[in-house]
């Protein structure tokens, strides 16, 4: 009977290979989101760059309108160009798309590193809480539109600080 299962020949050998599953689990954790953070990064480019394109299009549309005497649809144009003005400004979308490319590299950072070295379980440990920082720092950017060094004392910062060990 040939099994796959390994049986590890010294104690050392078998406890080496307890910390490499979890390292290759913890890779995997940091890969899945920072295929997320990428996404995210997009998302937020690409709305930026859509509806700064639109706000050109329709102040275009509103000055020509202007021109040609129609200042009904001219107003429509320049009401709809400010509405998306004020939610590009009210949205920091060029913000929050660097704030995610800077949590998806500090991922692949992490992930590097898993996949160069092998760790013992206390550097697996202080992984995984450099991990969570940047979970919890993605967070707080996503509820407050905010980096946490930004949020004033009484919010979120003493969560974080709470969660260092």
């Amino acid at each position: 009977m040939n099994s796959k299962l390994q049986i590890p020949q010294t104690a050392e050998e078998g406890q080496n290979k307890i910390p490499q599953r979890k390292q290759q689990e913890l890779k995997k954790m940091i890969d899945q989101w920072t295929v997320k953070y990428e996404e995210l990064k997009n998302l937020n480019r690409n709305l930026r760059i859509g509806l700064g394109i639109s706000a050109i299009i329709l102040s275009l549309g509103a000055t020509v309108s202007g021109i040609y005497g129609n200042a009904k649809i001219a107003s429509v144009f320049g009401a709809m160009a400010t509405t998306i003005q004020s939610i590009i400004f009210a949205y920091p979308l060029e913000k929050r798309s660097g704030f995610y490319r800077v949590i998806a590299a500090k991922n692949m950072k992490l992930s590097s590193k898993l996949s160069l070295m092998d760790y013992s379980d206390e550097d697996l440990k202080d992984v995984l809480v450099g991990f969570n920082t940047l979970r919890i720092q993605a967070a707080i950017e996503e509820t407050y539109g905010n980096e946490p060094s930004e949020l004033p004392e009484n919010h979120a910062n003493k969560e974080l600080e709470s969660d260092k060990p």
